[in-house]
């Protein structure tokens, strides 16, 4: 049994040396870009006075857009600049349920109205429009749609789609999730719990709450729970089926 002990002891330490090593190497193989960053956001808060501010929405497919009432809040307010980007080619699942979604995407976005560039990836995009802030769908390394070190010219923030990444520290520890600008989160206490887990210890991480949010507690919206809430809290909870495990499931 001391033995055991011993050992739960040792790899407790081992995994402490090898987090702080991690943080470390970050931080220092990070610092030409993060001095690009901090230029970045000095010049272009002196250009905002001046100009609109540009901003592109990445959209996979409608279940992962959460983004609605803050999207409808830029377009009434004449300081932004706003469009939305859809991703032809996200990295998961099969080349059928891609051009689903794809025409998923297009039918919501035509039914909306709203500006929205289509055939193209994201870093064309970039060099063509030069937006200030490229709000992206996934956190995850094989997923964000651009080389964010070599794009410090312009603000790269992850809006989640979902209250807690299931991913967990896998994801709050991936390379680009520390190179952001801005990480949000929907309460104080995932912020913390994101940020333990981060390599620049959460720094780049706000707790915002969700878009969506608004949307659900709007009192133009009509709800199956508006007659049974009686001033209590309700929680809706929805998978959504464009999780890979579920979505092959799904389209079969």
């Amino acid at each position: 049994m001391n033995y055991v002990h011993q050992l739960i002891k040792r790899s407790r330490t081992l995994y402490n040396i090898i987090l702080l090593t991690r943080k470390l190497l970050f931080n220092i193989s990070n610092v030409k870009f993060k001095r690009e960053l901090r230029k970045t956001r000095k010049k272009k808060e002196a250009e905002f006075k001046q100009r609109q501010i540009k901003i592109i929405f990445e959209l996979w497919e409608p279940s992962f857009w959460k983004c609605d009432a803050l999207y409808k809040a830029l377009q009434n307010d004449s300081r932004f600049n706003s469009a939305i980007w859809i991703n032809d080619s996200p990295n998961s699942t099969t080349p059928e349920l891609k051009e689903k979604n794809r025409n998923l995407a297009i039918n919501f976005v035509l039914t909306n109205g709203y500006k929205y560039h289509q055939g193209i990836t994201a870093q064309e995009l970039i060099d063509k429009e030069s937006p200030d802030y490229l709000f992206i769908v996934q956190p995850y390394d094989n997923c964000v749609p651009i080389n964010i070190e070599k794009n410090s010219h312009i603000l790269v923030c992850h809006i989640p789609y979902s209250y807690k990444n299931l991913e967990g520290a896998s994801a709050y520890m991936s390379r680009n999730a520390q190179l952001f600008h801005r990480y949000y989160t929907e309460s104080e206490s995932l912020r913390l719990y994101v940020s333990l887990y981060m390599s620049n210890s959460g720094r780049n991480v706000r707790a915002t709450g969700l878009p969506i949010a608004s949307q659900l507690s709007s009192k133009n919206i009509d709800t199956p729970t508006k007659n049974i809430a009686n001033n209590k809290i309700v929680i809706i909870w929805a998978p959504h089926w464009t999780i890979p495990i579920f979505s092959r499931n799904a389209y079969n």
